[in-house]
């Protein structure tokens, strides 16, 4: 089935940071600070943002819940780079994009995961992410450890950063070992094989457009 769930066994994290950033607005909402801030601290930074917001009560008010939503995005933006995550995912079949099918595709993308995500981070009830060490496997890579915390289990979340432009972004985020872009990859590879790019993003946008009617 498309689009099938991958280990989401609610991680904050991976629900929260949902890669929303849409193309145009992830370069202009970076952070100032970013370039001198190490990646366990924009992760520690993003997170207790994010969880001071939804938990407000008037995030809860249903004429606010698109303004709410959209401002989750907002306080996102400035951690992914988004060009990297499209890049990855589409793999070898990014040569059969055009360069605007290319940018469609990173806007729809970034919606499809927001809406896939966005109502697993609102039903935080009290999960504790915990931040453990930094690993850098290369320069200008680093990969941060993190648990969220349940009443009955720990799931590990590692986030993976790049520098880009001397800015630390994410690009890529595993749960229990599954990599998102490797599992979206996996699946978009079977939809590529068969249908045209442009077939391929209608079904995207048919999928946006079902899961905020779902929301």
């Amino acid at each position: 089935m498309m689009f099938r769930n991958w280990a989401l066994r609610t991680s904050l994290f991976c629900a929260s940071v949902v890669l929303a950033a849409s193309a145009s607005a992830a370069g202009q909402s970076a952070g100032k600070d970013s370039a001198t801030t190490e990646p366990a601290r924009i992760v520690d930074v993003t997170v207790s943002r994010v969880l001071e917001f939804i938990v407000r009560p008037e995030y809860k008010n249903p004429a606010m819940k698109k303004a709410n939503r959209e401002k989750v995005r907002d306080m996102i933006l400035a951690v992914v780079n988004m060009n990297a995550v499209a890049s990855l995912t589409l793999a070898n079949f990014r040569g059969k994009f055009s360069d605007e099918q290319f940018q469609t595709f990173k806007e729809v993308f970034s919606q499809l995961l927001f809406t896939t995500y966005i109502t697993h981070l609102e039903k935080y009830s009290g999960q504790r992410v915990v931040i453990g060490e930094t690993e850098k496997p290369a320069p200008g890579r680093a990969v941060v450890k993190t648990k969220t915390i349940a009443s009955d289990k720990e799931i590990p979340v590692d986030l993976s950063f790049a520098l880009q432009d001397g800015e630390w972004k994410l690009y890529d985020i595993r749960i229990e070992g599954v990599s998102l872009v490797q599992n979206y990859r996996s699946q978009f590879r079977e939809i590529l094989l068969k249908r045209t790019p442009e077939q391929f993003l209608q079904q995207l946008k048919d999928k946006v457009k079902e899961n905020e009617e779902k929301s």
